[in-house]
């Protein structure tokens, strides 16, 4: 019966396009994005406030920073560098 029980389980995840926990917890320090672009601060600190965004966790040190990510992440994340446009003909 438990068997039956955890396949069900397994297959409504499944179907709502969750996955379980492999046992990794979120992290207890980050450095903060805001921080790091509003005041120049590269130190990790305790995570305060969590936010996704594009398939990615990050963590922010307080709500308020959580907040001004939710507004704009793209302002906040680094750039991302990748394709075959960055060749040197």
């Amino acid at each position: 019966m438990k068997r039956a029980i955890g396949i069900l389980l397994a297959g409504v995840l499944l179907v709502a396009g969750l996955t379980p926990c492999r046992g990794e917890a979120a992290p207890t320090k980050s450095a903060c994005l805001v921080c790091r672009v509003t005041k120049g601060e590269a130190e990790e600190e305790p995570v305060k406030a969590v936010r996704r965004y594009d398939g990615k966790e990050y963590g922010f040190c307080s709500e308020k920073c959580a907040q001004a990510f939710e507004a704009d992440p793209v302002a906040y994340l680094p750039p991302a560098f990748h394709g075959p446009h960055l060749r040197s003909p």
